[in-house]
Order: C-alpha cells, then sequence, then structure tokens
C-alpha cells in the first residue's frame, strides 16, 4: 500500500477482513479433510498475509485480528483438537524443519517480511531511486543478499526454538 498511514491501516483491515472469511471456509473444509486444509494453508491462503507484509511496513498491530482467527478457528480442527494453547501454538509457528508445522504468525512475522524484502529488492530500489534506465544487477552481490535474508529468517526461526525450549525447560523445572 502506498499512502497516509490511515489509508495503510484501513487497506491492511479490509484484507483481513477478506482473509477471515476466507479461514472460517478453510476451517470448515478442516473439520472433514485436515490435510487439504493444511495444503490450502501452507501453499496458498498464508502467501497473501506474506506478500501484504513484505510490501507494507509497521502492519504487525493490524494482524492481530488474523492471527487469533487463525488460533482460535483454523488450526484446532487440523490438528484434531477443540483448544490451542498459546505455547502450542507457538510451537506451531516453527517451520516443519524445527518440528513446527508451518503455521506462521502474521503478526510476529510481518516486520521480518518487510526487512527481507527491503533487503532483497534493494538493488532495483537502487536503480530506481538514481533514474537508471535498465537495471544492471549484479547477480553474485544479489546471490549473497539473498543467502543473508534466508539466513536472518533461519535465526529468527531458531531464537523462537531456543526461547520455547528454554521456557519449556523452565516450567518443568
Amino acid at each position: 500500500y502506498i499512502g497516509s498511514d490511515d489509508g495503510k491501516a484501513e487497506f491492511v483491515k479490509s484484507q483481513v477482513e477478506e482473509w477471515i472469511i476466507n479461514v472460517s471456509a478453510l476451517a470448515k473444509v478442516a473439520k472433514i479433510e485436515p490435510q487439504l486444509a493444511y495444503a490450502a494453508y501452507v501453499y496458498g491462503m498464508s502467501k497473501k498475509w506474506s506478500f501484504v507484509a513484505r510490501t507494507t511496513p509497521n502492519i504487525p498491530e493490524h494482524l492481530k485480528k488474523l492471527e487469533y482467527h487463525l488460533k482460535d478457528t483454523l488450526i484446532p480442527p487440523i490438528v484434531g483438537k477443540e483448544f490451542i494453547s498459546d505455547d502450542t501454538r507457538r510451537i506451531f509457528s516453527l517451520p516443519a524443519r524445527l518440528g513446527g508445522l508451518g503455521f506462521h504468525d502474521p503478526c510476529s512475522m510481518a516486520d521480518l517480511e518487510y526487512e527481507s524484502s527491503l533487503d532483497a529488492t534493494s538493488q532495483l530500489t537502487n536503480a530506481i531511486y538514481h533514474l537508471q534506465n535498465f537495471l544492471d544487477l549484479d547477480e553474485e552481490a544479489q546471490s549473497k543478499i539473498m543467502k543473508g535474508v534466508k539466513h536472518k529468517k533461519n535465526e529468527w526461526y531458531k531464537e523462537l526454538q531456543n526461547t520455547i525450549r528454554n521456557e519449556s525447560s523452565a516450567s518443568v523445572s
């Protein structure tokens, strides 16, 4: 979104309302076909708010209603539970390779997605800013940037995983 903060808030609010309708519909499917609903979420639906997060700064607060709806409406029927605790929700937000289910928390991920997008598009942004007529992409530099983006996301998830472990260990002790 390009425009005022009020306009951005209204844009994100309208998107969230639409996504909540879609999440509710997918939750109905999840009661009958949980694997289908999970695949639709991971490979389709969640990509919509990831895109908005990558292109619109400072929106985590606006995504809270969506996160609550994911936690209370969609995730329980997919995993076959009536209720998901906050701790379990955090575990489910991890990628599968780190023991989660890939149900990313849109609020927690929004700023990271935006920062990663800025990094990934820095050469293009610089070319536009300097009014270049063409983009002479430095592929080696772009490769390093993308590795850095991937590394930053992996570190973010590992930090979340360690926080969950430490809190879990502390509550058991």
